[in-house]
């Protein structure tokens, strides 16, 4: 009712001329396991196989999903069960603090900032995806540091004359011998940035065509409403077996497509034109092949159909804003 206090999360953050939007469902966020406060259900990833869904749910079977729900992500199947168990109590205890703690704040209040992006974004990136972290701003570094377990007493040496420790080695996948390195990178001579090409990759990365290996190209085009990506065949005119050539041109384009997306951050409605194939059984196999590259996005992606004009409609959802609008706004 109008006058009513309501504990909400904003779940999405201003886009262009959208406001901000809110929940009253609200989300904590762990790197196995969501805990949800109004979807009070049991949810598996998509991406785990039928075992692993039935071992799950099994496993779970005793945690009270009356006052809360939980999600299990992807990356839960590299980790030993207590370790998601861990974590979904620390969950846990993290709802019921702050559910004691608002009761005692004023409207308006924040309980809780969200992380910086750089950590959500690593932590978020699936295990042994990763194999090192490095970064020529020393604060930076020992923030990431320190989200991964490493005490601040570990950054400096403990000789008689202590100096700066730069690089560290942290385990990623519980019970094996896969490590992740982070480090600190400072050469007076040679930045960062220049060492990886920072600034050509960007520029790259915002370019409306991209070459394929094949001599054919993908012109990727925004509009306010959607993203219109075109396949061209380009100097790729070679009338020998030309369905096959078509098709496998697509299918080339269909991978790249896929790889652009998240690379950019793309999201909302996609319309793409593949190049007209031959024979409807191919139509059928540049479909299967492009929703197999999708499941590798991280990000909810879905391959709606095949419209009668031959556009293929795929939709992304909409998490925070896309590279071209993130370095517009920097």
């Amino acid at each position: 009712m109008a006058g009513d206090e309501l504990l909400v999360q904003v779940e999405r953050e201003a886009l262009k001329t959208k406001e901000p939007a809110v929940t009253a469902n609200l989300s904590f966020a762990g790197k196995y396991a969501v805990l949800t406060s109004g979807n009070r259900r049991l949810g598996i990833s998509s991406k785990l196989n039928k075992e692993q869904k039935a071992h799950y749910k099994e496993l779970l079977h005793e945690f009270d999903t009356e006052s809360y729900g939980l999600i299990i992500r992807t990356n839960a199947a590299s980790v030993a069960d207590e370790t998601l168990i861990a974590e979904i109590r620390s969950l846990e205890q993290e709802w019921s603090q702050m559910r004691e703690n608002v009761c005692h704040k004023t409207c308006y209040s924040v309980l809780k900032k969200a992380r910086p992006t750089y950590l959500e974004d690593v932590k978020n990136q699936r295990e042994g995806s990763v194999s090192e972290i490095i970064t020529d701003d020393r604060g930076l570094f020992e923030t990431i540091c320190m989200d991964y377990g490493i005490h601040p007493k570990q950054f400096m040496t403990n000789g008689s004359v202590p100096v700066p420790v730069d690089q560290f080695q942290v385990p990623t996948i519980s019970g094996t011998a896969d490590s992740l390195t982070l480090t600190y990178y400072h050469d007076p001579m040679l930045t960062l940035s220049s060492l990886y090409s920072v600034k050509s990759s960007l520029e790259k990365a915002l370019r409306e065509q991209i070459w394929l290996k094949s001599g054919a190209s993908i012109v990727l085009q925004h509009t306010e409403a959607l993203t219109v990506i075109d396949v061209n065949s380009g100097k790729n005119i070679i009338k020998k077996e030309m369905r096959e050539n078509l098709l496998r041109i697509n299918l080339e384009a269909a991978k790249e497509i896929a790889y652009q997306l998240r690379l950019r951050n793309i999201s909302g409605i996609i319309i793409i034109d593949f190049i007209n194939l031959l024979a409807k059984e191919d139509e059928a196999v540049l479909l299967k092949e492009f929703r197999t590259y999708l499941k590798d996005d991280p990000v909810k992606t879905d391959l709606i159909d095949m419209t009668r004009l031959g556009l293929v409609e795929v939709t992304r959802k909409k998490i925070k804003k896309s590279l071209r609008d993130s370095l517009k706004m920097n």
